[in-house]
């Protein structure tokens, strides 16, 4: 044993060492003979053998293959040399010669090429060129040297080696989870040399990961740390406590400045300068407040009022780099003159605006800030802030184009009378309510919470006593009302924290439906006089079900609607559970949704399949009271959940059409709703108007109505004195939501306003201010359970914008929908086909199917098309932000949808006058 083990040490090793081919019989020879010498050994002889083996192979440093030769007989031995059962028993000459070509055939085949790259790419070496610092805008160069044999350097074909490393090389260089493009070139004149250049886009931590052959090469990834450059306003990011920014007599706020340079990494201080921040405040003019125009900026009186200071704080204990640092700037009432109003602030840095450095700043007194903090609980449906004001009426609608505007703010006192209103505000609308008979309230108005509603406070005079408040949106009047100035304060602080609260999803969906159930509840037991123990009994007759229903409940009143009813079929047995009553509402919900070219409902488009009322109803089989008592029956479906626990989950299966939702809750049909509930006529509509010159003034505020027999009958102005007005790109907006509102609400006004009568009779509007269009339809009719197996068989993908990147967006797809709860995956199907139920066959009968695309773009929220059942994703750095990005999208799927553009002339702004010898039209 002595003498194999010497013959193996002094010289098999050394000979297997210097070997570079390594594919010899003879050294295939001496192997077999290391794997006899093994079964020879015990464990305890082969751990010596090995550590003793290791040892010699790294002291052999001179030897180029040294580590070549130690992983190839390590892993052979731990693959095909491993002590077995039959260790004692000798190897016949014919076991020998067979072993041998089994070694020799696994040997050349799997072990020398693998090994042969691993080692090639553990022989390269990296090599950091640049002097540092390194600053933004340079370029990083890399020095990669491959190994080739010394003998080969006298080959011809040399340079064949050098071109065959290049093409094995590559390298990723990425920062912040942003790959930058590297090139790689020769170097001049250099065998086994090539170089790895990129440039520096922005500061951060670039990560470089070079591989050869796929093999990472030694002391892989490598770090290049880029120093950020100097302080840039409009990357530079301002972080407020809370929207509005509120601000009391002995309570000041902090507001952090996160300093970013151009490329949006972040700053130390070496590249910050305290003396260039600067603060400004804006407050309104008593001059414009009539008009409700935007504020000016009042210069520095505002350090009157308000004081300002900044400082500079290292923070080293962030998340961020250990040199990064924050601003703070502390905003406090003066002292010396305290005075309370709203402003506007601003914060700029070298006269540059900051990124979000403009917010709104509401000083508020001790009892405001209480009585505000009191009011604000979200998100609950019953907290509906009510604020009385008097509502400013103009004697005269239609305005004079001619007039100029000082003359109108000269006389507007004169011209305009008030009446006393109260102001309500919940989470989602503002809703306008006339005092009547001193008890009854009537709704007026009321508006959305959303992006393209307004609400502007200003003075109404030099002592703000009192504050005119404006409120605008693109498909109704702007409203005018008059506060006093401490119930002005309050009501904006609160707009602007609900607006701020929506846009971030303003709570979940189970959150305000608990709310809710809770509220109704609460008025439900105030309305009855008992513990709901007393049964309501009527009869109907099964064939005439929906005129005996009205007959039978005509006269109940709430408290009769909100017990329990026992329903009684004429003719057949009386059951006594609730299993009668559930199968009334469903037979008279049935008869009324039943889709019928002259019935209650029918289908508006065969594109959307939405139920809508029906304007061409038969009046005599389907009588105006037959909504009122369909609203009624939906409402007592929440009542029911309400006090009942143990009941069913009462819904209604049905398609309802987004604008006959939106109406519910008050809300007007717009351009978008349009496109998504008749589909069909908006393409009409697009094509028309890009066929259409606007300029020779031929299409009106009017449209054509015809007979039965398709003869033009009248021209039905869709705004007051429509026919006298002219369609331009200026009011385009205008001309396309007042579209909407003919087609999907005027024609039906007198049924949703039935509906919805019975429907608030039963549940209050008030409790349904904070749902929107899309969660009043999960409220009334549920959803439907989303199979991703049948939705994976029933989709399709536009060819036309495909991705290389879109398998493994898809992959993310499946992955986020099957971790979602049952509400969200509701709200993806509102967001994709624009109701929260599927037809009878699910994705298999949903026409058009299912459609996925791809962008180019890159880290966008996915967007859209309901009427086409289209959804667009883009690509992100990660499973996380992908699945964010979609949660967001669906849970504020209207603030998400884009605006439709049927044709390029579509504007932004809607311009209510028109040309200088054009007459002005009126506003909505």
């Amino acid at each position: 044993m002595d003498k194999v083990c010497s013959y193996m040490f002094e010289e098999l090793v050394p000979r297997v060492l210097t070997y570079y081919e390594l594919i010899k019989l003879d050294v295939l020879y001496q192997m077999n003979c290391i794997k006899l010498f093994f079964n020879n050994l015990n464990s305890d002889s082969v751990g010596m053998f090995l550590n003793k083996f290791c040892s010699i192979v790294q002291d052999n440093t001179t030897i180029v293959y040294g580590k070549l030769a130690y992983y190839i007989y390590l892993q052979m031995y731990l693959n095909q040399f491993a002590p077995s059962s039959q260790a004692n028993k000798n190897f016949t000459s014919i076991a020998g010669v067979l072993s041998l070509l089994i070694l020799y055939t696994v040997y050349q085949f799997l072990y020398l090429p693998l090994f042969q790259d691993f080692f090639l790419a553990e022989c390269c070496r990296l090599q950091f060129e640049n002097a540092e610092p390194i600053k933004v805008g340079d370029t990083v160069v890399y020095t990669i040297y491959g190994f080739i044999p010394p003998q080969k350097l006298q080959d011809s074909n040399v340079g064949a080696l050098t071109q065959t490393f290049f093409n094995g090389l590559t390298a990723k260089v990425s920062v912040d989870r942003q790959f930058i493009p590297a090139i790689k070139s020769y170097a001049d004149e250099e065998y086994g040399k090539i170089r790895l250049l990129f440039t520096v886009e922005k500061g951060g931590k670039y990560k470089v990961q070079v591989r050869y052959l796929g093999f990472v090469i030694p002391g892989c990834p490598f770090y290049v740390t880029v120093p950020p450059d100097d302080m840039f306003a409009g990357e530079s990011e301002v972080k407020v406590p809370s929207t509005p920014v509120l601000l009391t007599d002995s309570m000041p706020q902090l507001i952090l400045i996160s300093p970013r340079d151009r490329t949006g990494y972040p700053c130390n201080s070496e590249g910050i300068r305290l003396d260039l921040f600067d603060f400004h405040a804006s407050t309104a003019n008593s001059n414009t407040s009539i008009c409700g125009k935007t504020c000016e900026l009042i210069g520095r009186n505002w350090r009157e009022v308000l004081e300002a200071s900044f400082s500079l704080q290292e923070n080293p204990g962030s998340s961020l780099d250990a040199d990064t640092c924050r601003i703070c700037l502390v905003l406090r009432i003066s002292y010396s003159q305290p005075s309370f109003g709203l402003y506007e602030g601003q914060i700029t840095y070298a006269g540059q605006p900051l990124k979000n450095g403009s917010f709104p700043i509401i000083s508020l007194t001790k009892e405001e800030y209480e009585k505000l903090e009191s009011t604000s609980t979200l998100p609950r449906p019953s907290d509906v802030v009510q604020f009385k004001a008097e509502l400013i009426q103009p004697v005269e609608s239609n305005l004079n184009a001619n007039e100029s505007e000082n003359t109108e703010m000269e006389n507007s006192n004169e011209n305009e009378k008030t009446k006393e209103v109260y102001v309500n505000i919940s989470l989602k609308f503002i809703c306008i309510k006339e005092v009547l008979w001193r008890v009854i309230l009537s709704r007026t108005a009321i508006f959305k919470i959303q992006g393209e509603t307004k609400v502007e406070a200003v003075p109404e005079n030099e002592g703000k006593l009192q504050y005119i408040i404006v409120i605008s949106d693109e498909t109704q009047h702007d409203l005018r009302v008059r506060m006093t100035a401490s119930n002005a304060r309050v009501f904006m602080a609160l707009y602007l924290k609900f607006r701020a609260h929506v846009t971030g999803n303003g709570g979940t969906y189970s959150e305000k439906l608990n709310a809710f159930l809770g509220s109704l509840k609460t008025h439900c037991m105030k309305q009855l006089s008992s513990k709901r123990e007393r049964h309501q009994f009527f009869q109907i007759s099964r064939p005439d079900a929906l005129r005996t229903s009205y007959e039978g409940t005509k006269l109940f009143d709430c408290e009769k609607w909100y017990s329990p009813f026992i329903v009684s079929f004429i003719g057949e047995p009386l059951l006594e559970d609730e299993s009668a009553w559930l199968e009334w509402s469903e037979l008279v919900l049935g008869t009324c949704f039943e889709n019928n070219s002259l019935g209650m409902f029918h289908k508006i488009s065969e594109r959307s399949a939405f139920v809508h009322p029906n304007p061409a109803r038969n009046i005599r089989s389907w009588g105006i009271q037959y909504y009122e008592l369909c609203g009624k029956i939906l409402g007592k479906y929440l009542v029911e959940r309400a006090l009942n626990h143990k009941s069913k989950n009462y819904r209604v299966k049905v398609r309802f059409s987004r604008s006959f939702l939106q109406q519910l809750i008050g809300s007007n049909p717009t351009a978008l709703t349009l496109e998504r509930d008749m589909p069909e006529l908006y393409d009409t509509l697009v094509t028309t108007l890009n066929n259409t010159d606007l300029e020779n003034g031929l299409l009106t505020f009017a449209v054509p109505e015809y007979d039965v027999f398709g003869k033009l009958e009248k021209m039905v102005p869709i705004i007051e004195h429509g026919g006298a007005y002219t369609v331009t790109k200026e009011n385009l907006d205008l001309y396309l939501n007042a579209l909407a509102r003919y087609h999907l609400g005027s024609k039906v006004t007198r049924e949703i306003e039935a509906f919805r009568a019975g429907f608030s009779f039963i549940v209050p509007e008030d409790l349904l201010l904070n749902f929107d269009e899309n969660e009043l339809e999960l409220l009334l009719c549920g959803w439907s359970n989303i199979d991703l197996h049948e939705m994976k068989r029933h989709h399709k993908v536009d060819g036309e914008h495909w991705h290389p990147e879109f398998p493994r967006i898809m992959k993310w797809l499946w992955t986020s929908l099957g971790n979602m709860l049952p509400v969200d995956q509701a709200k993806f199907l509102q967001f994709c086909t624009g109701s929260s139920i599927l037809p009878l066959g699910e994705f298999a009968q949903l026409t058009p199917q299912l459609t996925f695309c791809m962008t180019c773009l890159y880290g966008q929220l996915p967007a859209a098309e309901p009427s086409a059942h289209r959804i667009c994703l883009s690509d992100h750095p990660n499973y996380e932000a992908f699945n964010e990005a979609l949660l967001t999208s669906i849970r504020t799927a209207a603030c998400c949808q884009p605006k439709p553009k049927p044709c390029e002339h579509v504007s932004s702004e809607v311009q209510l006058a028109g040309q200088d010898d054009a007459q002005a039209i009126p506003s909505l």
